[in-house]
């Protein structure tokens, strides 16, 4: 989770948001999947929305 904080406040990420700061009950850590077939999608935790859209 330290990585991904410091990740968010470095200064391309604050500049993309508007120059707001973000703490650790702001953060939602997912991963990036890529399946058998070559289909990329989100693992986030337990949301099912995260499934690509394309």
């Amino acid at each position: 989770m330290g990585v991904a904080l410091a990740r968010a406040n470095s200064a391309r990420e604050r500049q993309a948001r508007g120059g707001g700061s973000v703490a650790a009950e702001d953060l939602e850590v997912r991963r990036i999947t890529l399946d058998a077939l070559g289909r990329t999608g989100l693992d986030g935790p337990g949301d099912r929305s995260a499934a690509p859209s394309w």
